[in-house]
C-alpha cells in the first residue's frame, strides 16, 4: 500500500503505508537515494528506515521530512538545493540540520522550499529568478527564513517561481 507517490525528471519515489521510502528511474545524481548512481526499473527501496513520512521531488533532488519532524535531502546539489552548505551531491539520505520542526516541503528547478510548524517559510538553492522569494537574485546553501511571516499555510514549487498559500487563504508568489 502506498501512502505517497512522486514523480520528477526521468524518475519517482513513494513512501509506503509502513514508512518504507522506494525509488525508481533514473539516478545519475543519485536522486534514488540508495547510495548508488544506477537507475532502477521497478520500485526499490532506499534503505531499512520506517519513519518516512512525506517527500517532494526536485528537478534531480530529492527533500523528505521524517516522521520526527526532521528534514533530509539527497540527489543533485549544484545549487546548493540540499541545504548542507555546500554543493556537493548525495546519492544517500542526509539530514539538514538538526530542527525537528519541519511541516512541508517543495522542490523546484535547482532550489527547495519549506515550512516549519510555527508558520515560518524558508527557502534555498538557485535563486537565479528571484524565486526563493527574500527580494534578492542570490543563491543560499542553507535554509534561510524567507521574512518574518508566521502564517504560511502550504507551498508548491514551479520550474522557476514559489507559490505559497497564507493562513487567511490569500495567494503568494515570487520568481519568474
Amino acid at each position: 500500500n502506498w501512502k505517497m507517490i512522486k514523480g520528477a525528471t526521468g524518475f519517482s519515489l513513494g513512501i509506503k503505508s509502513d514508512g518504507t521510502l522506494w525509488g525508481w528511474g533514473d539516478n545519475v545524481w543519485g536522486q534514488l537515494g540508495d547510495s548508488t548512481y544506477l537507475g532502477k526499473l521497478i520500485p526499490t527501496q532506499v534503505n531499512t528506515d520506517t519513519t518516512w513520512d512525506l517527500i517532494s521531488t526536485g528537478h534531480r533532488h530529492v527533500l523528505a521530512i521524517k516522521k520526527n519532524g526532521t528534514l533530509w535531502a539527497w540527489g543533485e546539489n549544484l545549487w546548493g538545493e540540499l541545504g548542507m552548505n555546500d554543493t556537493i551531491s548525495r546519492n544517500f539520505p542526509v539530514q539538514i540540520g538538526i530542527d525537528t520542526s519541519w511541516k512541508e516541503v517543495s522542490g523546484g528547478y535547482n532550489f527547495s522550499v519549506a515550512i516549519k510548524n510555527d508558520g515560518t517559510l524558508w527557502a534555498w538553492g538557485h535563486n537565479d529568478h528571484g524565486q526563493l522569494g527574500d527580494g534578492s537574485y542570490v543563491n543560499h546553501l542553507v535554509p534561510t527564513q524567507i521574512g518574518t511571516d508566521t502564517n504560511w499555510k502550504s507551498i508548491s514549487s514551479g520550474q522557476y517561481h514559489l507559490l505559497a498559500l497564507k493562513n487567511d487563504n490569500t495567494i503568494w508568489t515570487c520568481g519568474a
